[in-house]
């Protein structure tokens, strides 16, 4: 088969065209140098095939010279200033304050005229030289006046601008501008001053004002945003040189901080919530409870509390910070003292401020300059509190050891409802107390959960705790238990674990008692099998009172053989204690002691609640009292009130005058209050009524004192 010639020739073509082009060098294919201007006697001029520079017999007596703003040897290129001879050259070297002088009739063609050159010193053309990017030609126009166009190193910072530095070397003027919510549309203003005559003649990103003429120059509003550029011209009207602002920014708080209503001062952490801008937008404040607990009743947190706030702001900048909690808004002063702000939503039973909250600070000027606008969070810490303060394994109380973290429970050989049933530790129900603000607690991976329990809800509190449940946990071998903080960041890490009862020789009750809030009454040993609680004459029921049964190790407390008596957990009604009446024996119940492994050993017990000797006093001694609105209308804010108005100032003496009727004493009480409090045409103008509230009174020999309310009879008409 032949081949085509047209083929053959197209092959050739391309195989020549890629030989070309593999010829060339790899850094001939794009120069990296890209010189837009140089300098020229201090001005900046725009590199152009042909330039023309104003220049005086002043200006050449103070040294001629031609710098870039570019280090052109970091670059691998010069721009070469050549001689009258059109071969030899200078480098031009990069700007400086004092650049070296040009002898200029070693440089002047035809007297007013210098050829320059770019060279790209890498990169070579298949000759061995370098390679020439562009030539130029400079002339120099001599004219009358000042051919320079520089500012004055002074200047007015104006609207949005907290300092700034004119370099008139590189043509720059840098900037700090205080940080705003639309920096691009800030405006930022800036008054300078142009030197040697020169003018202002244009502006981009805004536009420039003339205020007024000064010796030697000008004075002018420029625009000052990043990137805004003003053309200064010379006073011979030939040199134009163009500045360039360069803006850093300030944010607009240097702190903030809350005072407590413990007195002390705590700082929010100022904080960049967006990782992509750098730019801080947040202040947290992480307070402890007692930041908002009422000094004179510790523990109770007050709501909606109101707290100064102080803050410094960067630079010492005078600004108007005005807080935003939720549709409320504050403005704080500065000093050390600060402005109360009302943290709606902190304290009571909530923990932090409404989302949406924010600072607002505004400066240079205060009025209407530079605004930044911070997030607000104000919040009570999170609790790092990670203990298990009670454990249970079914109905068994476990042992917490805190210094191990290792919790163990023995168990009974059978299970309380069929002493034929042998129990199986791997299926238990774990429940556990821990601090109220714990966000989770794991065992072996699964999840634990409120527990909705009666008792244990009860129980946990009455411990000012909370209690957690879990079915089905597997403790024939040791389990973890990880208990997370309310911070969801501090764990801590309990191993659980159950054995079956080994004791095979006893089983006893050592100790008894009934708690009834704080009070708690123990159990006497009538003997070997009667325990006997005395409990005060006027108690009417026990059924709410909690049961506290010890048994010797090894054993439990059963009640009725239906289930196992718990510590804190079962109440009189669940042992049958309810009602107490007058008698030898007020209330009695039985509790059966049997050994956990072995339920033939057993012993029983009778549980004898008895009321104590009835006291005979019955006289009234003294008697309290306080005069209140009616508004106050409990116990909190009836001794809050007292506390307002001091204890002298509202509180009453009553007279108890006793008399005797042979069986009983009949008294007269005698109650004065202020006529002002009792007979007040004005106050019941107003709505205001009174009502006697008792502080306090003593009785003689454990008498007791009851209240009779008298009720009118109302008939409808």
């Amino acid at each position: 088969m032949k081949k085509s010639k047209f083929l053959k020739k197209s092959l050739a073509m391309l195989l020549a065209l890629m030989l070309v082009v593999a010829m060339i060098p790899l850094s001939a294919a794009a120069s990296p140098v890209n010189l837009g201007a140089i300098y020229v006697d201090g001005n900046r001029v725009e590199l152009a095939e042909s330039m023309t520079v104003d220049v005086t017999d002043q200006s050449l007596k103070n040294g001629f010279s031609i710098t870039t703003n570019e280090d052109l040897r970091k670059l691998d290129a010069e721009l070469r200033i050549y001689k009258t001879d059109g071969v030899t050259y200078t480098p031009a070297p990069q700007v400086s304050a004092n650049p070296t002088g040009l002898t200029l009739n070693d440089y002047l063609v035809n007297g007013n005229t210098i050829k320059l050159a770019l060279y790209d010193l890498g990169t070579t053309d298949g000759t061995g030289d370098d390679v020439e990017l562009g030539s130029y030609t400079l002339t120099l126009k001599k004219v009358q006046g000042s051919t320079t166009t520089n500012l004055s190193e002074t200047y007015v910072a104006g609207k949005g601008v907290v300092s700034a530095t004119i370099d008139n070397v590189t043509k720059t003027i840098n900037v700090k501008l205080a940080r705003d919510d639309h920096q691009v549309s800030l405006g930022a203003e800036l008054t300078v001053t142009t030197v040697d005559n020169a003018t202002i003649t244009g502006s981009t990103g805004g536009n420039y004002t003339k205020l007024e003429d000064v010796s030697g120059g000008a004075k002018y509003t420029i625009p000052a945003d990043n990137g805004d550029t003003i053309n200064v011209t010379s006073q011979t009207g030939g040199n134009v040189s163009k500045f360039t602002v360069v803006a850093t920014y300030e944010d607009a708080l240097a702190t903030m901080e809350i005072q407590g209503l413990d007195g002390k001062w705590y700082s929010g952490s100022i904080v960049d919530t967006n990782p992509k801008d750098d730019i801080p937008n947040a202040i947290i404040f992480n307070l402890p409870d007692v930041a908002v607990e009422d000094p004179a009743h510790p523990g109770e947190k007050v709501a909606d509390p109101k707290l100064n706030v102080r803050y410094t702001t960067q630079g010492d900048v005078d600004s108007n910070v005005v807080v935003y909690v939720g549709s409320d808004d504050t403005n704080v002063k500065s000093g050390d003292e600060g402005s109360r702000v009302t943290f709606t939503g902190l304290g009571g039973d909530n923990e932090a401020i409404a989302t949406g909250s924010k600072v607002v600070v505004t400066r240079l000027p205060k009025a209407n300059g530079a605004v930044q606008t911070y997030n607000l969070t104000v919040q009570l810490q999170k609790s790092t509190v990670t203990t298990i303060e009670y454990a249970r394994v079914n109905d068994t109380i476990a042992t917490v050891n805190q210094e191990t973290g290792s919790i163990t429970a023995e168990l009974p050989k059978y299970t309380d409802a069929d002493s034929s049933t042998l129990t199986n530790p791997a299926s238990t129900t774990v429940v556990v107390y821990t601090d109220k603000k714990v966000d989770s607690i794991v065992i072996n991976g699964k999840p634990m959960t409120e527990s909705k329990q009666a008792n244990d809800v009860s129980d946990a509190t009455s411990r000012g705790l909370k209690p957690w449940t879990l079915s089905g946990v597997d403790l024939s071998k040791e389990q973890i238990i990880t208990v997370t903080a309310e911070d969801k960041t501090t764990t801590k890490q309990y191993t659980i674990s159950a054995s079956i009862s080994q004791n095979t020789s006893d089983a006893d009750i050592t100790a008894f008692w009934l708690k009834n809030g704080g009070n708690t009454y123990e159990g006497k040993f009538v003997n070997k099998d009667t325990i006997q609680v005395n409990v005060p004459y006027m108690t009417t029921s026990v059924a709410d009172w909690v049961v506290y049964v010890t048994p010797t190790a090894g054993a439990k407390v059963e009640y009725a053989g239906l289930y196992e008596v718990v510590n804190g957990w079962h109440k009189g009604s669940n042992i049958d204690l309810t009602n107490v009446n007058e008698g030898a024996v007020g209330a009695t119940t039985k509790l059966t002691a049997i050994n956990k492994n072995n339920e033939k050993i057993s012993h029983e017990y009778t549980i004898n609640v008895v009321l104590d000797t009835a006291k005979t006093g019955n006289t009234l001694n003294s008697l309290e009292f306080t005069a209140q609105n009616t508004d106050n209308n409990n116990d909190k804010v009836v001794y809050r009130a007292i506390q307002r108005t001091g204890s002298q100032k509202n509180t009453f003496n009553a007279e108890v005058d006793q008399q005797s009727n042979l069986t009983n004493n009949v008294g007269n009480i005698t109650l004065e209050v202020p006529v002002s409090l009792s007979n007040n045409a004005a106050y019941t103008t107003a709505g205001i009524f009174y009502h006697n509230v008792v502080t306090g009174f003593a009785t003689d020999n454990g008498g007791v004192a009851y209240g009779v309310i008298r009720r009118a009879l109302l008939t409808m008409l």
